[in-house]
C-alpha cells in the first residue's frame, strides 16, 4: 500500500504500453487522473495529467495537512485507439508521519 504524508505534494504516475509492450500515448495524448474519498464522494475531480515522454503521464497531488487522514481511491483513465477507455485504480493511505524515538 502507498502511504502519503499529509502536507506534501505526491507524484501520482501512469505509464502505458501497448501489446508489444512499448510505451504509447492514448488518443489526443490525453490522461485523467480522479482522486476519491473512501466512501466514493469525488476529492479531485477528473484532472488532466501531464505528458512527460510518449506513454509517461503524471500529476502532482498537493495534500494539505488538514485533509482527512485515511484511504483514498486514485483512479486513472485514457481511452486508446480500441475507444474503449482503460481504467487502472489503486488505494493509497494519507496520514501524518510518526517519529521513532
Amino acid at each position: 500500500m502507498i502511504v502519503i504524508e499529509r502536507g506534501n505534494v505526491k507524484q501520482i504516475g501512469a505509464t502505458f504500453k501497448n501489446s508489444a509492450l512499448v510505451d504509447t500515448d492514448p488518443v489526443s495524448n490525453l490522461a485523467y487522473v480522479t482522486i476519491y474519498y473512501k466512501d466514493g464522494t469525488t476529492k479531485l475531480a477528473s484532472t488532466a495529467m501531464t505528458k512527460s515522454a510518449t506513454g509517461i503521464y503524471y500529476y502532482n497531488w498537493t495534500t494539505l495537512s488538514t485533509d482527512s487522514i485515511g484511504m483514498y481511491i486514485i483512479e486513472i483513465i485514457a481511452t486508446f485507439a480500441t475507444s474503449i477507455p482503460t481504467v487502472n485504480r489503486t488505494t493509497i493511505y494519507l496520514g501524518d508521519l510518526i517519529e521513532g524515538n
